[in-house]
C-alpha cells in the first residue's frame, strides 16, 4: 500500500472529529468499480486534511479518487475501486490529519475498515445468459507465405523455359561439298618423296608400310591398314596385282615389321634401295 502526500495540501472546516467509511456493495464481481466514501462528522472547528492515495497491486487498484464538498468546505473523499482476484477484502487504510491554527499537524484519524466480496463471474449461478462456447477461429497469416512461394515456383519455371528456348539452337543444314579425291598413286609417291631419310629407321620403315597398305586399300577397295601381313598373304586372291609385284609388296611389308618390331638392322644403302623399289611397285600397280 502506498500513500501520496500532494505538496498543496486539501484542508476544510469541518465540525468533526470522527470518521464515517461506507461502499455502495458488498458484493461485487471481478473488474467491476466499487464506491467506497469516507467522510466526518462530529461537531468541531478543527483543520482538517484529507491526503489522497495511489494504490495498485495485484489484487486491487484505486481507479479514482474526488473530495466531497458542501459549502465549498471538503469533508469527505470518494474513491473507485475495482478488484482482480476473488475472495474477501478490507477497504484499504486511510488516515486524515487534524491540523492546529497555524497549519500544524496535531493528530490524525483512521477510518474503520469495510469488509466487501468478490466473486467470480463463472461461480454465479444467477448469470444463465452465457453464449454458447464457439470454435476457434483460424488466424490468418498477415504474410501470404503459401501464395508467396507459388509465385516464386511460377517465376521459375518462366525464366527456366526462356532460358532452354534461348540456348536452344535451330537446326543448320549445310551443303556438302563434294571434293574430288586425289589420285591414291599421286597421294602415296608424294608421301614417299617426303618421308625423312636421316630419322630413325624404324620410323622411316613404318612410314613407308603405312603409305604402300593406304595406297592399296584405296585403290583397291581393302582394309589392309586393319589387316597384319600375314593376313595379306593369306588373302592374296582379294588384291587384283600381278603375282611378282604382290611377292615383292608382301616380302616388303615382312622385312618392315622386322625392322619396326625385331630391331633389325638396316642400312642407309638399303633404305634408299627400298625406297626406290616402292616407287616403282605402285607405279606398276
Amino acid at each position: 500500500m502506498l500513500f501520496i502526500f500532494f505538496l498543496i495540501p486539501i484542508i476544510g472546516f469541518s465540525q468533526a472529529s470522527s470518521l464515517i467509511s461506507y461502499i455502495d456493495t458488498n458484493n461485487v464481481h471481478i473488474g467491476d468499480v466499487l464506491i467506497w466514501t469516507v467522510e466526518i462528522e462530529g461537531d468541531s472547528s478543527d483543520y482538517v486534511f484529507f491526503p489522497l492515495v495511489n494504490i495498485e497491486t495485484d489484487s486491487l487498484i484505486i481507479r479514482k479518487q474526488d473530495f466531497i464538498t458542501k459549502n465549498k468546505q471538503v469533508f469527505g473523499v470518494k474513491f473507485e475501486l475495482i478488484a482482480w482476484d476473488t475472495g474477501s477484502f478490507m477497504t484499504p487504510e486511510y488516515k486524515i490529519h487534524i491540523l492546529n491554527s497555524d497549519s500544524t499537524f496535531n493528530y490524525a484519524l483512521k477510518s474503520p475498515p469495510v469488509r466487501f466480496n468478490v466473486n467470480s463471474l463463472l461461480l454465479d449461478t444467477v448469470i444463465t445468459d452465457f453464449l454458447p462456447i464457439k470454435d476457434p477461429l483460424p488466424v490468418k497469416s498477415i504474410f501470404p507465405i503459401k501464395l508467396t512461394i507459388l509465385i516464386i515456383i511460377f517465376m521459375a519455371s518462366i525464366v527456366c523455359l526462356l532460358l532452354v528456348g534461348i540456348k536452344k539452337q535451330k537446326n543448320r543444314y549445310i551443303k556438302n561439298k563434294y571434293v574430288v579425291i586425289e589420285d591414291p598413286k599421286k597421294v602415296a609417291l608424294r608421301r614417299i618423296k617426303a618421308v625423312n631419310e636421316t630419322g630413325l629407321i624404324k620410323d622411316v620403315y613404318a612410314e613407308f608400310s603405312h603409305i604402300s597398305r593406304q595406297y592399296i586399300e584405296l585403290k583397291y577397295f581393302v582394309r589392309t591398314l586393319e589387316m597384319t601381313t600375314e593376313e595379306i598373304s593369306s588373302y592374296r586372291s582379294l588384291f587384283n596385282i600381278n603375282n611378282d609385284e604382290l611377292e615383292y609388296w608382301i616380302n616388303f611389308l615382312n622385312n618392315a615389321d622386322k625392322i619396326k618390331y625385331a630391331k633389325e638392322i638396316s642400312t642407309a644403302e638399303e633404305m634408299r634401295s627400298d625406297r626406290a623399289r616402292l616407287i616403282t611397285f605402285i607405279n606398276n600397280t
